[in-house]
């Protein structure tokens, strides 16, 4: 039993053995057939000129194995033809890169291996052997121009939806799609309605055009409806993005920018929102700028409606309106120069209102007694004041608006300060010289203390304190102060010169004749109660006072002066006064000897004068005294002295 298995196990082998020999058989066989066949075949179309099918044929029969069959034949033949068999290598390796970059959606490679191709058909074009024909029924086989217009129809369907995505996200930071859809081949842009007379590039530009106008309009919209400055920003990187790319937009971009920012623009200005009008015309101006927009109706509508709050800002400065006037410049700055307009209107405010030149530099100090002036010097407008803390400030502003205070420490407190003022005759631009005047009870004997500071950058210096009722400075810049007694009698001009370092010392005092009418000597007694002044010689000096001679005759000087001998100008008040005087008492010569024209008190003074004159007051030549020549005083000595009155003047100073 066991042997006939084996026998039946080895039967079964041979038999599996014969027939996979008869399949080989059959299939080297076959295969035999099929290479004569091909290069029969081969050879018939060879023969037909059909080089493309003999090509196919001879490449199979090469392939083939199954046996050796005119292997020298088949290789002449290929070998001749294979110029046909590179460009099916050509074509195969060219729709197989483009078909595999358009599955995948690679576009960089898909337009590269387009550029390949295009380069391998004109190299195969350029060559133009006897096989040119079927170059091109090579390539229509293989579907080359439906291959690579399908993937490029893919490619634009893909960017066109890419481009609606960010419409639809309000997202614009990627717009590599529009690139994208420059880099197709106008030969492959399909425009529906497009007419047969339309070349590829019309074709092109038509469909870019539309759907890039559509995208922008679209997208500027919406941004100018809500971000102003984003909307004008990707306007503008919009229309450089289209530079960089060597695109002609046909100034849409420019016509969206305008009319959305008008839009905005109108409504800040109906709604008198100043600030966001500003903010927007700046943003418009850069825009414009950088898109080198000269003109544009949004610029003028930008321009005409500056002017007109320069206006309204000039008006509000004229009416005094200055903070507001102020703040209207400083918020249109950012347009434009208002450099002028702000210092105008700081120099009116300053003008009006000493006080606001101060605080525009320090707000935080309490001033007290301010005053101010105009065109001084180099300054158009100056300030000075005190504070509660014994400060004095000057401060002065340019015609620019800017401002300078200088302060510096005083003896007064703001209690004792009456006034103060600039002193312009004792000034210079570069040392202001203020006046602080103090009560008049705050100095003893005067009407009131002027005390002078000059000012600094580096702080103050006192250079007077002059007592008096005024003051004023001469050509030599020396001080008179006119000194006025509180009882009412004469004043003082006291005069004071400054030594090398600008302080001023008292050098001189005098009696102050500007009260007093200048009249002639011998009119005293017709000017009782008036201050006079007139000149005259001291005869004598005694207890009681002086003696002075006039043409008239005696006059009796009384006062607090140290009186003297010889011609001074007397200063002071006849106050209807008189005394009995006898020249003989002091050795003078008598009333006779002196002229009189004061007929009411002739009678009194001396009746020899009616002896030595005629009836009409004329002297009388014949007439001849009794006595002899007299003593060296003039004096008969044998006249007996005589009083006579005389009038008293209350003397205040001489000179």
């Amino acid at each position: 039993m066991r042997s006939i298995l084996r026998w039946l196990a080895l039967r079964n082998l041979l038999l599996i053995g014969l027939a996979i020999l008869l399949v080989l058989l059959g299939m080297k066989g076959i295969g035999m057939y099929h290479k004569i066949q091909a290069v029969q075949d081969a050879d018939r179309y060879y023969a037909q000129q059909q080089w493309m099918q003999a090509e196919s044929l001879y490449r199979a029969a090469r392939d083939n194995s199954y046996i050796r069959y005119e292997e020298a034949h088949i290789q002449a033949r290929l070998d001749e033809l294979q110029p046909i068999t590179a460009w099916n290598d050509t074509l195969s390796a060219s729709a197989s890169h483009l078909q595999a970059a358009a599955d995948t959606g690679q576009f960089d490679a898909y337009l590269s291996a387009y550029a390949i191709w295009l380069q391998q058909q004109e190299q195969q074009q350029a060559r133009q052997d006897r096989f040119e024909n079927e170059y091109a029924k090579m390539t229509k086989q293989y579907n080359m121009e439906l291959l690579i217009g399908q993937g490029f129809s893919d490619f634009r369907t893909q960017f066109t939806e890419s481009l609606q995505h960010n419409l639809d996200t309000g997202n614009y930071t990627d717009e590599s799609a529009k690139w994208n859809l420059l880099r197709i081949p106008a030969a492959y842009w399909l425009t529906p309605g497009s007419s047969i007379k339309e070349t590829a590039a019309d074709r092109q530009q038509l469909g870019i055009k539309q759907q890039f106008k559509q995208y922008d309009t679209t997208k500027l919209k919406r941004l100018a409806a809500g971000d102003f400055d984003a909307f004008l920003s990707n306007a503008v990187s919009t229309r450089q993005a289209y530079e960089q790319h060597a695109y002609r937009d046909e100034d849409w971009i420019a016509s969206l920018m305008n009319t959305g920012a008008q839009n905005v623009i109108a409504k800040d200005i109906q709604s008198q929102q100043t600030a966001n009008f500003v903010r927007h015309a700046v943003s418009f101006r850069n825009a414009a700028t950088q898109l080198a927009l000269s003109s544009s109706p949004v610029l003028a509508t930008i321009d005409q409606q500056l002017s007109s709050l320069q206006e309204q800002a000039f008006t509000m400065t004229t009416e005094k309106k200055f903070s507001e006037a102020l703040q209207l410049y400083e918020t249109l700055s950012p347009l434009g120069d208002m450099t002028s307009g702000i210092a105008r209107t700081k120099l009116a405010w300053a003008s009006d209102q000493p006080v606001y030149l101060l605080q525009s530099s320090n707000a935080s100090v309490a001033y007290e007694h301010t005053v101010g002036g105009t065109d001084w010097q180099a300054f158009p407008v100056y300030a000075m004041a005190t504070d509660n803390n014994n400060r004095l400030f000057f401060g002065h502003m340019d015609r620019d608006g800017a401002v300078s205070v200088w302060s510096g420490q005083i003896e007064q407190n703001a209690a004792q300060i009456q006034q103060l003022s600039l002193d312009t005759a004792l000034s210079t631009a570069d040392k202001p010289v203020i006046t602080v005047q103090s009560p008049a009870d705050a100095v003893e004997g005067s009407n009131r203390l002027f005390s002078l500071y000059a000012v600094t950058p580096n702080g103050l210096q006192a250079i007077a304190s002059l007592a008096g009722a005024s003051y004023e400075v001469l050509p030599d810049r020396s001080i008179i102060v006119h000194v006025t007694p509180q009882d009412g009698g004469v004043g003082q001009l006291n005069t004071y010169t400054a030594n090398a370092d600008g302080v001023y010392s008292q050098t001189d005092s005098r009696a102050d004749d500007s009260a007093y009418r200048e009249i002639d000597a011998g009119e005293i007694e017709g000017h009782a109660n008036e201050p006079i002044a007139f000149t005259a010689e001291i005869v004598a000096v005694d207890d009681s006072g002086a003696i002075m001679r006039t043409e008239r005759g005696y006059v009796r000087l009384r006062g607090g002066v140290n009186f003297y001998t010889g011609m001074v100008k007397v200063y002071g008040v006849f106050n209807g006064e008189y005394e009995e005087f006898s020249p003989a008492s002091l050795n003078l010569p008598p009333l006779s000897n002196v002229t009189s024209t004061d007929s009411e008190n002739d009678g009194d003074r001396n009746s020899a004068t009616d002896e030595a004159t005629g009836t009409n007051g004329t002297p009388d030549e014949s007439f001849e005294p009794q006595y002899g020549l007299g003593n060296e005083n003039g004096l008969p000595d044998n006249r007996p002295a005589v009083n006579e009155r005389i009038p008293v003047v209350e003397v205040q100073s001489i000179q």
